[in-house]
């Protein structure tokens, strides 16, 4: 079986570690942040908006990170049913 998925991180530790070694120095500039990106936000291909007060579904695969030092650490659980 083969498996795709897509998992966010929180926009201020992604600013915060792409601002430091070698990501720093790396080229091009990052141009899709988790707002504008239509799996976290649930925006349809057809740019239809999910309805207003529902939280963007891309929270639920958000990863949770815990700083130790200059490093993160996270967990993410993936279910899969056959």
């Amino acid at each position: 079986y083969d498996f795709t998925s897509q998992m966010f991180f929180d926009e201020t530790i992604s600013k915060e570690v792409l601002g430091t070694g070698a990501y720093k120095s790396a080229p091009g500039t990052r141009s899709v942040f988790n707002d504008d990106d239509h799996i976290f936000n649930g925006t349809a291909t057809n740019g239809q908006k999910p309805p207003s007060g529902q939280k963007p579904p891309g929270e639920d695969i958000m990863v949770a990170l815990s700083k130790t030092g200059n490093s993160y650490t996270g967990l993410l659980k993936v279910g899969l049913k056959m």
